[in-house]
């Protein structure tokens, strides 16, 4: 039995997800706030970003940036990246959004993989990875966002152009097969894979969310004005994505440079927050001087919102709407969601069944279970894998060849899981060995990669150890030393986090074993190292 979302799915045909953003910028008050810095006070009008990304792209443009090349921004915060990523996409180029805070292999492994040749990076990215930046040869032009003696700069280009917003005409896409965007997925070994996303797949996606503000405002005499980013990292497909959506809506997008800080939530007067669940839990546990009475709509991703959790929120700021959603990177991000235009209620949902509802498959999606030995599909209530299909399916993969798909077109999801009666989606355990922490996807086979350039190191597997916040969890080491070698916990636990970004640093530790748990044909078995950890 195959699950359909209701609902049409209205997409436009032939457009550029710039252009498709830059519309509802130009339809919404220019002088009213865009993006403001909570820790800085930096503001830009939705007037002033339009005219920022328009007369960027027409710059680059004019350097020869176009369809068949890839630009990488690199580093922070939203009011640097956020617009050249828009500009980027106006040209009709594909774009990679790369941190600061990725870390040295990370870093090597994302460049040589897109192999940009245009980097637009702040100078503190510059400062950082200078080295490795000058080194790769596939780089042709280097654009810095700061002014810096014998480098071009990002104002330098917007200053020698003189466009009309309203007039100014992107360069045209095939939605359904020019890549826009590459960003990076994790897998179960090696180091994590391109997944490469069309106009359609960002145009579809961010429909499903503006739904959510249209549906609320339509609800509600006062409509959503203000956004907070209440995100530890910026520059995942996620958090560029809801960025976006957020503009779209006409909200003010508050951010801020450095740590999340819910306080900006009432000094802000914030309507709506995306978020993570662990976001979620300080909410609820965190300093009593928090004031969250003015939000309206709290949106979590990356692991699931427990109802226990959710009952605790809404009860205390009832007026809160919560919206949890469910899917991955090369679903687009979203393929279910808790609250279909707010009728269903994970905080006082009471039934009895077993697992976590993550709600009904969004419009345009089709969800279907399938027997994990057998591959049949299944009817309501049997247990098996999660497969989706829908327009924001990725494009592929850059950098693996691996099936992805079943024979239907399906993306197998690697959730073991259920639908109801009412053909709401249950998850009930994980098939993959991916580990969440704070809304980000581990791959334990990034952090492996990693640990076995250590000289000391013979071999590794890294799972994922419970966390106090239900569904998070913390990357955890089993390693076998080589022979004669001699290597302490500290060491590698630093020699880890120098060369990868903050999420995957070993929060849980590392533990030495003579050898590591194998199946017949050699595969490592991870869950025995999880009950293992589970036994501690």
């Amino acid at each position: 039995m195959l699950v359909h979302g209701d609902g049409e799915v209205l997409e436009p045909a032939h457009l550029n997800f710039g252009k498709w953003i830059l519309d509802r910028m130009r339809g919404t008050d220019p002088e009213r706030t865009c993006l403001r810095s909570s820790t800085t006070g930096y503001t830009l009008t939705f007037k002033e970003v339009s005219q920022y990304v328009v007369r960027l792209a027409a710059a680059l443009t004019q350097r020869g940036v176009g369809r068949g090349d890839t630009v990488a921004v690199l580093g922070e915060p939203p009011a640097t990246f956020l617009p050249a990523g828009l500009a980027v996409l106006l040209t009709g180029a594909t774009l990679t959004l790369i941190g600061t805070k990725c870390g040295v292999a990370i870093l090597k492994h994302k460049l040589n993989l897109t192999k940009p040749t245009f980097v637009i990076c702040t100078q503190r990215f510059l400062e950082i990875y200078s080295d490795i930046l000058k080194s790769s040869d596939f780089i042709k032009t280097l654009i810095c966002f700061d002014n810096i003696e014998g480098m071009e700069s990002v104002e330098a280009l917007m200053s020698s152009q003189d466009v009309d917003v309203d007039k100014f005409e992107p360069a045209a896409v095939e939605d359904q097969a020019d890549v826009a965007l590459v960003t990076f997925s994790s897998g179960t070994t090696g180091l994590s894979k391109g997944v490469l996303l069309t106009h359609l797949n960002l145009i579809a996606r961010a429909n499903v969310v503006m739904k959510w503000y249209y549906d609320y405002n339509s609800l509600h005499s006062q409509p959503l004005q203000v956004g907070f980013f209440a995100e530890p990292d910026r520059t995942s497909f996620y958090d560029f994505q809801m960025m976006c959506t957020l503009l779209c809506s006409g909200q003010t997008l508050i951010y801020s440079e450095s740590d999340v800080d819910l306080k900006y939530v009432k000094d802000f007067q914030v309507h709506t927050m995306p978020t993570v669940p662990a976001i979620v839990e300080m909410m609820i546990n965190g300093k009593d001087e928090y004031d969250l009475r003015s939000l309206k709509l709290v949106i979590t991703t990356g692991s699931p919102l427990n109802r226990r959790t959710a009952k605790l929120l809404q009860d205390r700021y009832p007026d809160i709407k919560l919206a949890s959603v469910y899917g991955s990177t090369e679903t687009g991000s979203i393929a279910t969601t808790q609250n279909k235009v707010f009728d269903f209620d994970v905080a006082n949902d009471v039934t009895k069944a077993e697992g976590y509802c993550v709600g009904r498959a969004v419009p345009g999606v089709t969800i279907k279970v399938v027997d994990i030995e057998t591959r049949e599909i299944l009817g309501p209530n049997q247990r098996g894998e999660l497969c989706v299909r829908g327009p924001r399916l990725m494009k592929g993969y850059l950098g693996a060849t691996a099936p992805y798909l079943d024979e239907q077109g399906f993306y197998l999801m690697g959730d073991l899981g259920y639908f109801d009666d009412h053909k709401r989606i249950y998850l009930v355990g994980r098939l993959k060995d991916i580990i969440n922490y704070m809304g980000n996807k581990v791959s334990p086979g990034d952090v492996e990669a990693v640990m076995r350039l250590h000289p000391a190191v013979q071999e590794v597997a890294v799972v994922g150890k419970p966390a106090k916040v239900e569904g998070e969890e913390l990357p955890t080491a089993f390693v076998v030393l080589r022979p004669g070698a001699a290597a302490t916990e500290t060491e590698l636990v630093d020699y880890v986090a120098q060369q990868v970004t903050w999420y995957m640093h070993l929060r849980g530790g590392v533990r030495f074993v003579p050898e590591l748990p194998r199946n017949a044909m050699q595969k490592i078995l991870r869950r025995r190292l999880r009950e293992m950890l589970a036994r501690e």
